[in-house]
This record gives structure tokens, C-alpha cells and sequence, in this order.
């Protein structure tokens, strides 16, 4: 947080977009290290206080990412944030090995899970019901 309000201070920011990992439950296991879910809340509250446009976003992941997993994220989220979920994709730098992205279908339960908090959430990547 205290680097994000730095760069926000120099100024220049247009646009602000910035992962949710998990919820604060499983926050811990998504990135892969210690790193306490408070220093991330503190981050999301310097953003939503800078004034500039942003937007949430989750990469899903099986093996991360449950169904309850998006009860909380939306629990934690403002219901008029912008906020994607975004299908897993393996870019050669990860945490551990055997992940994979879930199906559409399975995509489209996670998005009707979260819209019950953030009525205009949407699937990046892929259209809703595809």
C-alpha cells in the first residue's frame, strides 16, 4: 500500500487495474506465500480512495478457486466496483505445477455467484454463458 500511494502522489495514473488473488481465506494459498490479506485490503482502500477509474479482477484457477471462494470475494467487493473474473492461463511463471482453467460452464456458475454482490461483474476473455 504504502508504494501504490507513492506512485498515486508522483501522479501520471490514468487507471488503476489490480488482481484479487482469492478471498482473505485463501488469499495466502492463491499467491503462493505468506503475505497477510490486511496489506491487501489496505491496497484495495488506497484505491478506492485515489479518485482514478479501476477495476478488480480474479484470474480463476482449479485447484485455487472454490464457489465459496466467490461468496467471499463478493462479500469483500462494493457492489458497484468493476470486477472480472478471468479464465486461467498458464504463462510459464506459476506458483506450482498441475492448474488448470475451468470450463466455460464452470466459469459461468463463478459469475452468477459473484453478480448475487456485483450486479455488473462480467467473464473476461469469454463471453457470459459461452
Amino acid at each position: 500500500p504504502a508504494a501504490l500511494s507513492l506512485l498515486l502522489k508522483k501522479g501520471g495514473i490514468d487507471y488503476i487495474a489490480m488482481d484479487i488473488k482469492s478471498s482473505p481465506e485463501n488469499y495466502e494459498k492463491a499467491i503462493g506465500r505468506d503475505l497477510s490479506f490486511d496489506c491487501f485490503a489496505e491496497s484495495v482502500s488506497v484505491i478506492r480512495s485515489s479518485g482514478i477509474p479501476y477495476e478488480f479482477r480474479t484470474p480463476v484457477v482449479k485447484g485455487i478457486h472454490t464457489k465459496e471462494d466467490m461468496e467471499n470475494i463478493g462479500k469483500f467487493l462494493q457492489k458497484d466496483e468493476k470486477y472480472f473474473l478471468q479464465g486461467f492461463v498458464d504463462s510459464g511463471n506459476l506458483i506450482g505445477t498441475g492448474y488448470e482453467a475451468f470450463s466455460p460452464e464452470e466459469m459461468s456458475d463463478f459469475l452468477r455467484v459473484i453478480k448475487k454482490y456485483i450486479p455488473g461483474a462480467s467473464l473476461r476473455g469469454q463471453e457470459e454463458g459461452e
